[in-house]
Formats: structure tokens, sequence, C-alpha cells
């Protein structure tokens, strides 16, 4: 919209998506690495579609319709440089994704959130495409990946690493596209209760540094921020978005205020502007 409003083009509206950008990518990548292709297609059904096996609650089921609420944390610049700094001296260098993803997940536990084992985690499957390809839309999957609460970051970052690596997450946006077209494989609709006491479903989506809106036309004197409450999948569910925006961050957390308790989420919003407390070596503890 800056672009267009300016005067300019952008590649958004001039340059087309590729035809079947997902069967070029499965074929490509698959093709150049037979060996990945059923072990990744095997963990990326099973992680993307197992029920979980600790939903349940500590009550009896409930009406319930969505009451949507969201709480965004500000880290500024000198906590965002602290968190880069401490990344880059770790040995093997943990991505940032899988760093601030262990943070907010820590932070959401000190707060006091019970949460089932995995984390629904947001993959961008345009790093499949090669550069002559191209997909404006939505090219994301979300796979479970294990994260029991007291995992080390280390054991984060690596499987992380090792399902991009794997390409598991393309894996899995093939078998949910396949089954989409399948009649049993459509969603169900909106839940109309919820069980007292059930652990949260955390949903994690890293957008990254969003280098395209470095140059808008920013309000002075105030936060950059790019937030969004992002439509949950259920009265249980949390879901989380995180942006950098130049040198500070941002981390939208939308949940269901009927649900999961507004103070915990606030609490997880204070701990995260802090972000060094979690990691591995930091000696404040939260309070």
């Amino acid at each position: 919209m800056f672009d267009h409003s300016g005067g300019r083009t952008s590649r958004w509206t001039t340059d087309n998506d590729t035809p079947l950008a997902l069967l070029r990518s499965v074929i490509r990548t698959f093709g150049a690495n037979p060996q990945w292709a059923r072990p990744a297609v095997r963990y990326a059904a099973e992680q993307r579609f197992q029920r979980p096996a600790d939903s349940g609650g500590a009550g009896d089921p409930m009406p319930w319709s969505p009451s949507f609420a969201v709480r965004i944390a500000h880290i500024d610049a000198d906590a965002e440089a602290a968190v880069h700094d401490w990344r880059r001296a770790q040995a093997g260098t943990p991505g940032s994704a899988a760093v601030w993803l262990y943070i907010v997940r820590q932070a959401l536990q000190v707060a006091g959130l019970s949460m089932t084992d995995r984390v629904m985690t947001a993959f961008d499957c345009r790093r499949y495409l090669s550069r002559r390809q191209r997909a404006n839309g939505n090219f994301i999957i979300g796979l479970e990946v294990p994260f029991a609460s007291d995992d080390p970051l280390s054991a984060v970052s690596t499987r992380v690493r090792d399902l991009v690596m794997a390409a598991v997450p393309l894996a899995g946006m093939a078998v949910v596209s396949a089954r989409a077209m399948l009649p049993f494989g459509r969603d169900p609709g909106p839940a109309s209760t919820y069980q007292p006491g059930a652990p949260a479903h955390v949903m994690y989506s890293d957008l990254g540094t969003v280098r395209m809106i470095d140059d808008v036309p920013w309000r002075m004197g105030g936060d950059r921020s790019l937030t969004a409450l992002l439509d949950t999948a259920g009265p249980h569910a949390v879901t989380v978005l995180n942006n950098r925006i130049g040198d500070t961050r941002n981390i939208s957390i939308s949940f269901n205020d009927n649900a999961v308790e507004s103070h915990t989420i606030d609490r997880a919003v204070r701990y995260l502007a802090d972000p060094m407390r979690f990691l591995p070596l930091a000696t404040q503890c939260p309070r």
C-alpha cells in the first residue's frame, strides 16, 4: 500500500504466482533428496494430525463462545541486542526463531500458564522454492514441535533445525493439501464447549525482521509496532506472533479471556520485556 501510494510498484502485485508451486517444490526438493521423502511425510502426518494426549481438563465441559483478547510485549533495542549478542556467542549459533520460541514458552510457563508438551510452530515453505519460483499467498504450514517443560534450548533449537533441513514442513504442506481434498479432511466447525483447567495449546509464528516496512512513514515519538490478533483455534488456544522492526521486537499474544486467565498473559508480557532472564547462564529470575 505504501509503495503504490508513493507512486512505486511492488513485487507483490507485479509478479505472478508460480503455477503449481507446491508440486514443483516437492518434486525439486525430494527429487534431489529421495531419502527424505518417506520419513518426512510420516513425521509431518503424525505431528500435524495427532490428537494431543494431554488435552483433558479438570472440570466438566461448559458452553463457550469466543471472547478474543490480545496482549502485546514490546522488547526495546537494548534487550533485543542482548539476546542477539548472546545467540551469536553460542556454539553452533542457534537460530533466532528457535531462541525466541524458547523465550516465549518459558515466559508463559513461569507466568503460570498450563500448556501441552508440544508447540504448533509455523514454518514458511518459501525456503524450498527455487529462485525463479514465487508464492504470494499463504505458503506456511504449522507443525507440532515437541517441547516439554524441562527441554533445554539446545534441544529445541536442534529439533527445529532438523525439521527444516529434512524438509518436513514441505512434506506437511503436501499432506495437508492432499487431505483437504478428501471429504473427511475438512476442518470441523468452531468449538461450542470448553473444559475448565485444560492445558493451553500454544501456536507460535515468527515473521523475523520485517524489512519491507522499514521505510514506511512511521509516526514520530512512539514505538514502531506490527502486531495482530491472530484467530485462535479454540478456547484453549494461545497464538503468538513475533516480529522485529529495526532494532526493536514486538510479540503479540492472542487468546480467549473466558478460557485463559488474562492476568497470566499480562504477567508473561511483563516477563518478556527482559528476555535475558530466560536464557542459560542468565542470573536474574522472574519474580
